[in-house]
């Protein structure tokens, strides 16, 4: 309801995995609401890409299966830049904020899936 559009500017600080971030907004507009510089994790609507495992977990998790691929294939197109993010709901937490990246060159969940880096994530599709 604060966002023109359901669109928000933001900065990419973060990438967990290839359809998780952690987005820092820089969007102007919602500083009257005290959300200008507020931080929120996005997954990216209509896909899952494979989880990177963390070494400092006790135990120690590995990562699945082109999960690194991913990150990297994420990290040079989206990494420290400022993006519009169209926003469609929350993951069932209500945490989590579920949207789309809206890149300059397209859409990036379909080129995770052309690359074969993610799968259709059928929770977080329906909302978009």
């Amino acid at each position: 309801k604060l966002c023109v559009g359901n669109t928000v500017t933001c900065v990419i600080e973060y990438i967990f995995d290839g359809s998780r971030f952690r987005l820092h907004v820089t969007d102007p507009e919602l500083a009257e609401a005290g959300l200008q510089y507020a931080n929120f994790t996005l997954i990216l609507g209509g896909v899952a890409s494979p989880r990177v495992g963390n070494p400092r977990s006790d135990p120690p998790t590995n990562s699945e299966p082109f999960a690194d691929e991913a990150r990297a294939f994420v990290e040079t197109r989206m990494l420290h830049r400022e993006l519009k993010i169209a926003l469609h709901g929350t993951d069932k937490s209500g945490i989590c904020a579920v949207g789309t990246v809206l890149h300059p060159r397209g859409n990036v969940g379909v080129e995770l899936l052309k690359n074969g880096l993610a799968r259709v994530s059928d929770w977080s599709a329906r909302m978009m």
